[in-house]
């Protein structure tokens, strides 16, 4: 597997407190997370605020990926996203729905809005790390976010 000499960044937008435990959880098992660092905001405002390097976020590195859930406070997910794909400096981060709706309801939309993946939240904790897993071997592989060129 190749990694870029300095850790990745990844956002998870979720706002509820057992799904980031199920998350990182996950996460700190998982055989690459050395390669990776993990912000968590819990509400769409948040996400915005982060991507946007605004207040409290000014310092943030600008993530590699973005593991979204679509019902949060505040600002939704799909906002969130709706939002990234217009910007031209985030429209080419990776963006994963991570969500418990239903998967048929959300899939053409998550898909037709640029969506690299979407997964419905796991049952367990076994699920959760198979889903971790393929999230990130896929990302530490296709390199799949092209960098942007400086204005």
């Amino acid at each position: 597997m190749m990694f870029k000499s300095e850790p990745r960044q990844i956002l998870l937008a979720q706002d509820n407190p057992d799904d980031v435990t199920v998350f990182l959880r996950a996460f700190r098992n998982h055989k690459t997370k050395e390669h990776w660092e993990l912000q968590v905001v819990t509400n769409g405002l948040a996400a915005l605020e982060f991507l946007y390097r605004q207040d409290r976020f000014a310092q943030a590195k600008r993530p590699d990926l973005v593991v979204l859930n679509i019902n949060m406070p505040r600002v939704n997910g799909w906002e969130v996203f709706r939002k990234m794909k217009a910007d031209p400096q985030l429209c080419r981060i990776p963006t994963v729905i991570w969500t418990i709706a239903d998967m048929e309801t959300y899939n053409a939309r998550a898909y037709d809005m640029g969506a690299c993946g979407i997964f419905s939240k796991p049952i367990g904790a076994r699920e959760a790390e198979l889903q971790i897993d393929a999230i990130l071997t896929y990302f530490a592989c296709a390199n799949p976010s092209p960098p942007l060129v400086s204005t």
